[in-house]
């Protein structure tokens, strides 16, 4: 079989997740230095895909790559760089990483070097660069830079606010299959013809997010899940707010969407109300405004409510 197509097959096995097959294949062509075949490798031992993880062996070959400047190579590297995986944590190197793979034409690499600018990772904050190397992105209509450059207009993030120029933006988004922009849409209340997904699809990619630790990537999911009446996403989200797991910690955040929930009777959220009159959490505290929400999520249907509320009134053992 000649070598094209080896690794054409390789790859193919890989995308359909086949990954034992393909790290067979993959394995001999990196003998032969076919850069795809080295990334692909590499990715193979960095998530422990046909192989058990190496994080050593995936850096090696992630160098190998970058050493031919074989870009999609030098943005992972500068992933690992930056996180620190099998290396020293160095996010000035990561960034030139990036910056020389966006420069080779890798966008993914260009959406990395926005969001350092944005969040000053191995360079200054500069919303202003963030929101230039967007639009770099978007001339090449890559959907998130398509997304974010909508989300600048609409807060005004680096560029004079403009509602009429969000929409536009965001449309533009949505037309290139931006899930971001899908999110954004339904979170306002205008619900795009192209998104069909249920509640329940919705509530569990949040759910596993939140499992992988990735909290910033599941606050949206639970926003719209809390908007359309998921009170397991109101507590969760309460959760978000209280521990800030990828948001600043704001127990008063916390308390008002607690509160909401509770105010339209669900029993859990009557409860942890009451928890939060009686500690303090959010709001000052109030026995008597505990006792009335535990006594509330008692007749839902909750009976530890019932327990909290007698040992409130000094009912308990009497």
């Amino acid at each position: 079989m000649e070598r094209n197509e080896s690794l054409t097959q390789a790859l193919h096995l890989y995308q359909i997740k086949q990954y034992d097959e393909a790290f067979i294949i993959l394995k001999r062509l990196v003998k032969k230095e076919d850069l795809e075949a080295i990334h692909t490798l590499a990715l193979c031992y960095l998530y422990g895909q046909g192989t058990k993880p190496n994080l050593k062996e995936a850096f090696s070959l992630f160098q190998r790559g970058k050493e031919t400047g074989y870009s999609p190579s030098m943005r992972m590297l500068g992933s690992m760089l930056e996180t620190g995986k099998a290396t020293i944590k160095d996010e000035a190197k990561a960034f030139e990483l990036y910056s020389a793979a966006f420069h080779n034409g890798d966008l993914s690499a260009g959406l990395e070097v926005a969001r350092c600018h944005e969040k000053g990772i191995g360079t200054p904050i500069n919303k202003a660069k963030a929101l230039e190397t967007y639009v770099e992105c978007a001339k090449r209509e890559e959907p998130y830079a398509l997304y974010r450059i909508g989300i600048a207009y609409l807060y005004g993030d680096g560029i004079k606010k403009s509602i009429e120029n969000a929409h536009l933006w965001l449309n533009k988004a949505l037309a290139k299959g931006s899930v971001e922009a899908m999110n954004q849409f339904r979170l306002v209340g205008t619900k795009s013809h192209s998104d069909e997904r249920s509640l329940e699809t919705l509530w569990m990619t949040a759910t596993q997010l939140m499992d992988q630790a990735r909290y910033e990537d599941a606050l949206p999911y639970l926003m719209i899940c809390e908007k359309e009446g998921l009170y397991d996403a109101s507590i969760q989200l309460a959760k978000v707010y209280d521990e800030g797991l990828g948001v600043l910690q704001d127990s008063k955040k916390a308390f008002e969407i607690i509160a909401k929930a509770a105010a339209k009777g669900h029993p859990l959220a009557c409860f942890s109300l009451a928890k939060r009159f009686e500690e303090g959490r959010g709001i000052d505290s109030s026995f008597l405004k505990a006792e009335a929400w535990y006594q509330k999520s008692f007749e839902f249907g909750y009976e530890p409510g019932r327990t909290e509320a007698l040992a409130l009134r000094g009912e308990l053992y009497a």
